[in-house]
């Protein structure tokens, strides 16, 4: 599911910024994305989590042909939500969801991130229960959910474009 949400992410923004979307083309970088996270969680459990940030930027960059700067945001947003995977990252404690929301915020003031992305916001009650109950089903929860809602954002933001 995360690996089709970086994905899905990459191809709305794209479509969101230059209006471009390939649907063949998604499909083929996502089937690779997949097996790529197939792969990597044979060879180690926390290295598929790793790459889906990189698959944000890669998916923008096969559908609008170029890498920008506004792909950083939302592949940041990805790794935020995601972070606890990572045995470093267990260490430090659930700071994801706070990272996660602050990144978004930074994104939304300088520009990088559309306005309609605050949609994500949404989901702070469910990242506060997951914190408080320190439940990792309900920590996939909110980072699904949180994920929807950002790519919510975007689409919003290629209608209204």
């Amino acid at each position: 599911m995360a690996t089709l949400l970086a994905a899905c992410l990459g191809g709305v923004a794209a479509w969101a910024v230059t209006g471009v979307f390939s649907v063949g083309l998604f499909l083929i970088v996502t089937a690779i994305g997949v097996a790529v996270q197939v792969g990597l969680q044979r060879l180690q459990l926390d290295l598929p989590w790793i790459a889906l940030p990189f698959l944000v930027i890669v998916v923008y960059w096969t559908q609008a042909g170029r890498l920008a700067w506004v792909t950083v945001w939302p592949a940041l947003i990805v790794a935020a939500m995601w972070v606890w995977y990572l045995p470093v990252a267990a260490r430090l404690g659930n700071r994801g969801y706070v990272a996660a929301y602050a990144l978004l915020l930074i994104g939304v003031a300088v520009g990088g991130v559309p306005v309609w992305c605050l949609l994500c916001l949404l989901s702070a009650p469910l990242a506060w229960r997951a914190l408080k109950l320190a439940d990792v089903a309900v920590s996939k929860e909110w980072a699904v959910v949180t994920g929807m809602f950002l790519v919510a954002g975007y689409l919003i933001k290629g209608l209204i474009r």
